[in-house]
């Protein structure tokens, strides 16, 4: 019986090291530092996809809070992605608007593995906001006071030729102490007379 029972705990120990393996192996610790931009200390991580990763940071130099996205470019990036970050900053350079995320500063990385925007930093997303506050269901005023400025940021984009086209709760970012909602994600914003004459990728059936 005692040799069943050391076999037993042998196996359970056995077990447990290679679950705690296994969680070890799958943890990727947090991003500590923004590789070739030491200009940004991280604080933590808002928000991550297939754009790339989005940090909230803390500027050495001037000591302010900002939203820094990092843009990794693989080695075998294509003219066409290139084209589309260009035309990301230069369209988020032209505008200037209440209501439109402002972009601070970009850098690219000596060795072009990565571009970081640098925006300012708000508090929330719509998407978030509707998940964690009543505001919008019981005020009525609110409701009309970011719908204002969302027609607001469009109408000033159009009117500078430009195409959004990604407007969706999670590219709409609030300033919740003074109840102020911002444009955000030129991703995929494009000028009114694109040369190439295709506003999307979707073929037509």
């Amino acid at each position: 019986m005692a040799r069943e029972e050391r076999g037993s705990s042998s196996s359970d120990s056995w077990i447990v090291r290679m679950f705690q393996c296994r969680i070890f192996s799958c943890f990727t610790p947090p991003q500590q530092r923004l590789e070739g931009f030491n200009d940004m200390e991280i604080l933590d991580e808002i928000a991550e996809g297939g754009f790339g990763r989005v940090f909230r940071c803390r500027d050495r130099s001037t000591g302010d809070i900002v939203a820094v996205k990092q843009i990794e470019l693989p080695a075998d990036i294509t003219n066409r992605a290139s084209i589309k970050i260009n035309r990301e900053i230069e369209l988020l350079q032209q505008v200037n608007h209440d209501n439109i995320v402002r972009l601070l500063r970009h850098v690219q990385t000596e060795d072009r593995r990565y571009v970081y925007l640098v925006f300012e930093l708000l508090d929330c997303d719509l998407f978030q906001y509707i998940r964690r506050s009543r505001r919008l269901f019981v005020e009525p005023w609110l409701r009309k006071r970011f719908l204002h400025q969302i027609l607001t940021a469009v109408a000033y984009c159009h009117a500078n030729q430009i195409l959004h086209r990604d407007l969706k709760p999670k590219n709409l970012l609030i300033d919740e102490s003074r109840d102020i909602i911002k444009l955000a994600d030129f991703g995929l914003a494009r000028p009114f007379g694109d040369p190439t004459g295709q506003y999307t990728d979707k073929k037509r059936e």
